[in-house]
């Protein structure tokens, strides 16, 4: 439906363009099938013609997505609502009805943060993000804090239901979320490691690994973006992935964080900790 959308936009065109299906494919991935971006991105090809799908692709694989003047409007795009045609402003309209003086509010806005640091676009467990919440001191006084911070960014889509108990960020507002709550990132991605290693250790992925398979790509994602820090929790993520992954089966991608977690410890804690010497056995193990 996305290629077709974006097909029909290039047959309108003054210099109709036939282009592979791969290609628009890959310009519907990168714009997460959203119905408006797709409805911008195909009024911007269609009034400017002399611009190849291909280059167009190149452009909004570049860094800074939402900034391209496709998803800002430029294109005499067709209004179907009443709303700027501008996905940017569009997300804004949603977040702006978030009140960070309202404590569930200011938990949504933490999540949404943590979310962003995710792979965008991926399910996920919502333990991930009800972990986060639940380490805040309102969370210990509201404890249906989490569940209802969560349904407030459901209500207002920033959020989506993904099966199986499982949500999703769909992959531009991850874009989004990163950039409007840039001073909430550092604070959220701790957050985020604390309920990771909690959620992965609350998970006996001996008995069954097939649970942390749905997720494993969230946690590798999560620990190389700590992966260069000299920190114990950096040590903490390395550890815990590489006993996961040892456990369900891929020895050979565990041993690079297993090797990660000893140096990082060796290094941090001293050859002599006890931990140290358990990364040690680990790596031994494997």
């Amino acid at each position: 439906q996305s290629r077709a959308l974006l097909r029909e936009y290039l047959e309108r065109a003054d210099l109709p363009r036939r282009e592979d299906d791969a290609v628009l494919d890959a310009v519907a991935a990168e714009l997460g099938d959203l119905p408006l971006a797709l409805t911008l991105a195909g009024s911007y090809l269609a009034a400017y013609p002399d611009e190849s799908v291909s280059a167009y692709l190149k452009a909004l694989r570049a860094p800074g997505l939402l900034g391209h003047a496709s998803l800002r409007g430029q294109g005499r795009p067709e209004a179907w609502t009443k709303h700027d045609l501008d996905v940017e402003r569009t997300f804004q309209v949603s977040l702006d009805r978030l009140r960070p003086e309202d404590a569930t509010d200011a938990a949504a806005i933490r999540l949404l943060a943590g979310a962003a640091c995710l792979v965008p676009g991926e399910p996920f467990p919502r333990e991930l993000l009800t972990g986060m919440a639940a380490q805040t001191p309102d969370a210990e006084a509201d404890p249906h804090l989490p569940d209802d911070a969560l349904r407030r960014l459901l209500a207002l889509g920033l959020l989506e239901r993904a099966g199986d108990g499982r949500l999703r960020l769909h992959r531009l507002l991850a874009a989004f979320a990163a950039g409007a709550l840039a001073g909430k990132m550092e604070g959220a991605r701790e957050a985020l490691e604390g309920a990771v290693l909690s959620l992965g250790y609350a998970q006996d992925v001996r008995s069954d690994p097939r649970l942390f398979r749905q997720w494993a790509q969230h946690f590798q994602h999560v620990t190389e973006s700590a992966y260069d820090r000299e920190d114990e929790r950096t040590a903490d993520l390395c550890a815990a992935l590489d006993f996961m992954l040892s456990n369900s089966g891929d020895l050979r991608g565990a041993r690079r964080y297993s090797e990660r977690a000893l140096a990082v410890r060796e290094r941090v804690l001293g050859p002599d900790h006890p931990d140290t010497a358990s990364s040690l056995n680990n790596l031994g193990a494997l």
